[in-house]
């Protein structure tokens, strides 16, 4: 092995510009591997930190289904499917709450809506259409805002338990305040109208509080989440009683239909209204007592109290998530509980989706590099192979074997790939530093998603490194196979014979 090493120095001495050329590439591979890999570990981080504290928790519950679930409902096309309540949510809520290890536990409702005033008109064209678009968290306050704290409130304060109100971001007020033509702040009162399966519904809240997001938490459109109180959601999803309860009729109510036909058979209004009555002894005076209780109106409209879209657990250590949500998911089988649970990323839906497209994208640029690479590396090889067919046929006629070229050749790779992987990894940390140190902003909202907050951040991770380098090392050994193929089928005396 020390004479392997020693031939291998020697011919990468020798072959100054080759060995440049294959050192370079190796180099810039790790140097973009290694730092491409810190940012989309940001990245990932940022956005799953960020949607632990400040949204979904670390387990979420859900009611079973064909269609995936998130904090902003059902994950279908449109948009426009209606998130199914949690079934025995009593019982649900009970497991969840005797989960060991939890910081806390709150429930919510989601849906979407567009902010109006009542009695004006937009008097800016609006550029953006989704400048009144809102997603709608209907909370469970004060439980939510004790284990989610992301919003620095700026005015008012956050919502109360049995009070009807919203709580908005800063930034998302300023836009439909200006598109109004009007400041808004806490007090004001705004129309949401509530859209999707259940139809549109409208109701009018006050502002009770402004808030602004904290700088760690991430997200594109995250001005646009705003918390109201969970009856008001619940109405503007249409969650009400009557939409799960079947009606039931007292028996004059009975009387009044089965006497239908007799009632509005004959010439009733040729008659004294006060006198007339029907063949079953029904007057309109009976009849228009009956229409005016509304009090089985009033509880077909009423709200559910008990609907809940989803269940949110913080945990005193994110890393035991997988755990709990398989002990969930048991205990919900055990018990015939049509309800699933899941951890951050799918509660987060297409947001906790954005990090691995991203990285999707840059390893599909890595291996396009990487095939990049091992063509250039193959022929730089194959012209180095080529140039010394004297001294492989030299040494194939003094006895070496097919296994000492090779040898010889995969020490050379092995050495380069060591030797520029180390200078690779040293540039790409001092990169990395630099970086940080520069505290670049994140001035759009894909930078943000990609840097994984609003500042760069990056750090190194020791098992990139590691990766890293045997993902080098299969490239440079994957180019040497054909060089070395063609060195070996050299003969002897053919070899001794070529300048």
């Amino acid at each position: 092995m020390p004479i392997l090493l020693r031939i291998a120095f020697r011919n990468i001495w020798e072959h100054k510009a080759k060995t440049l050329i294959i050192g370079l590439i190796i180099c810039i591979g790790t140097l973009v591997i290694i730092v491409g890999n810190s940012m989309m570990d940001a990245s990932k981080e940022g956005i799953r930190k960020s949607f632990i504290d400040n949204y979904t928790g670390d387990v979420m519950v859900h009611a079973a289904g064909e269609s995936k679930i998130s904090i902003f409902g059902v994950q279908s096309m449109g948009g426009m499917e209606s998130t199914p309540d949690i079934p025995d949510y009593e019982r649900v809520r009970r497991i969840a709450e005797e989960t060991p290890g939890i910081r806390g536990v709150t429930s919510m409702a989601g849906g979407y809506g567009s902010v109006s005033i009542e009695g004006l008109e937009a008097v800016v064209d609006d550029d953006d259409p989704n400048s009144s678009f809102l997603f709608l968290f209907g909370v469970e306050a004060p439980s939510y805002f004790k284990i989610f704290h992301s919003e620095n409130i700026l005015e008012g304060s956050f919502l109360k338990p049995g009070e009807p109100g919203i709580l908005m971001d800063r930034k998302r007020l300023d836009i439909i305040g200006k598109k109004y033509g009007r400041t808004l702040g806490a007090g004001d009162k705004i129309l949401l109208n509530g859209f999707g399966a259940a139809g549109i519904h409208i109701r009018e809240v006050p502002i009770v509080g402004v808030y602004e997001q904290d700088s760690k938490s991430t997200g594109s459109g995250r001005d646009q989440m705003a918390y109201v109180d969970i009856d008001t959601m619940r109405a503007l999803n249409g969650m009400t009683v009557g939409t799960i309860e079947e009606a039931s009729l007292d028996d004059s109510s009975k009387a009044l239909l089965s006497g239908e036909g007799d009632l509005f058979g004959g010439d009733l209004f040729a008659q004294d209204s006060s006198t007339v009555k029907a063949a079953n002894g029904v007057s309109v005076e009976d009849l228009s007592a009956a229409f005016a209780d509304s009090a089985a109106r009033e509880a077909a409209t009423a709200v559910d109290n008990g609907a809940w879209h989803s269940i949110l657990i913080r945990l005193d250590d994110s890393d035991r998530a997988p755990v709990v949500i398989a002990d969930l998911n048991r205990r919900f089988a055990e018990e015939g509980l049509s309800a699933v649970a899941v951890g951050w990323k799918d509660a987060a839906g297409p947001f906790g989706m954005s990090i691995d497209v991203v990285r999707g994208v840059f390893n599909a640029a890595i291996i396009i590099v990487a095939i990049v690479a091992i063509i250039i590396i193959m022929n730089t090889l194959v012209v180095s192979v080529i140039e010394r067919t004297g001294e492989i046929g030299t040494m194939r006629a003094l006895g070496a074997q097919k296994g000492f070229v090779w040898k010889l050749f995969a020490g050379e790779t092995l050495t380069l790939t060591v030797v520029f992987g180390f200078i690779g990894t040293v540039l790409s940390i001092l990169a990395i530093g630099i970086l940080n140190a520069l505290h670049i902003p994140a001035s759009t909202d894909f930078l943000e998603l990609l840097f994984g907050g609003s500042v760069l951040s990056m750090r190194v991770n020791p098992l990139s490194i590691v990766s890293t380098f045997i993902m080098v090392l299969a490239v440079s050994l994957l180019a040497h196979i054909y060089p070395v193929s063609v060195a070996l089928k050299v003969q002897p005396v053919q070899a001794m014979r070529t300048d």
